[in-house]
């Protein structure tokens, strides 16, 4: 591999955590003006971070939870969601999107530990 190409490597990760780091940010943010009421700013802040994620092609991780799969709009639980734990058939979280309605479930599994 040539000086070239390990510089590109090293510039294209280096831009990557950066873009992690600005993403993360820009949720902290989202979540605390959510939090404080103003959620106009903190879905403009959450809708930032997700065009960063996909500009750069970087996972939101667990940021991804906060956004609805239908409308894509930014999910703050007791404001633009409602949250529930049921356990009907399969232990699962139920996040209601109060704007588009829309239904998503997201499975529980039970961690088994080894002795």
């Amino acid at each position: 591999m040539s000086k070239k190409q390990r510089y590109k490597r090293k510039a294209l990760r280096l831009r990557k955590t950066l873009a992690i780091e600005h993403i993360n940010s820009l949720m902290n943010q989202a979540m605390l003006l959510a939090s404080q009421g103003n959620i106009r700013l903190a879905e403009r802040a959450a809708s930032l971070a997700r065009k960063i994620a996909r500009w750069m092609g970087v996972r939101m991780g667990k940021w991804r939870y906060f956004f609805c799969r239908h409308c894509k709009s930014f999910i703050f639980p007791g404001i633009t969601a409602r949250v529930r734990i049921r356990s009907n058939r399969f232990t699962h979280i139920v996040i209601y999107c109060k704007k588009c309605r829309n239904i998503n479930r997201i499975r529980i599994t039970k961690q088994h530990t080894r002795y």
